[in-house]
């Protein structure tokens, strides 16, 4: 099992920085679709250097402004938790760990070459473009507890 953890700065209160699964395409590369499938469980698909996976994860922790944490049930196993710290009132740092297991020779190589680490760093960084942005440009992204419930 491999673990990725990285952690950005972004220039939004915690009530702000965690929105909806279901916006994820729109700013984190690779993110095909993320899709409620009932009161905790999302499917994902996405693609990363050619690879296409699909996999089913279920909420397992939620704090609203604190973290959001989940398990894949079916797909490639992971699991992981996104947290978030004031650092005042209109900044937050945003942590994303994510432990995993690579598939297949090609998982394999990207992972001990850090290719996936380095996808979360680009991701974290479009997340924080994403957010910095007027809520109009985002499309008035609901908070993730209005997704998943709680």
């Amino acid at each position: 099992m491999s673990t990725i953890s990285k952690s950005i700065e972004v220039d939004v209160a915690a009530s702000i920085a965690l929105t909806a699964f279901e916006g994820l395409p729109r700013f984190m590369p690779g993110v095909i679709a993320v899709t409620k499938r009932g009161e905790r469980h999302l499917s994902w698909r996405a693609q990363v250097f050619g690879i296409e996976r699909a996999w089913e994860l279920e909420i397992t922790d939620i704090a609203p402004d604190q973290r959001v944490a989940w398990s894949s049930v079916a797909g490639p196993r992971n699991y992981g938790v996104v947290s978030l710290e004031p650092l005042s009132v209109e900044a937050t740092r945003v942590t994303m760990e994510i432990h995993y297991d690579p598939v297949g020779v090609v998982e394999e190589l990207t992972d001990y070459l850090g290719v996936l680490g380095r996808w979360v760093e680009r991701s974290l960084e479009c997340f924080k473009d994403a957010l910095e942005q007027p809520a109009s440009k985002l499309g008035g992204l609901p908070p993730v507890e209005h997704l998943v419930g709680h």
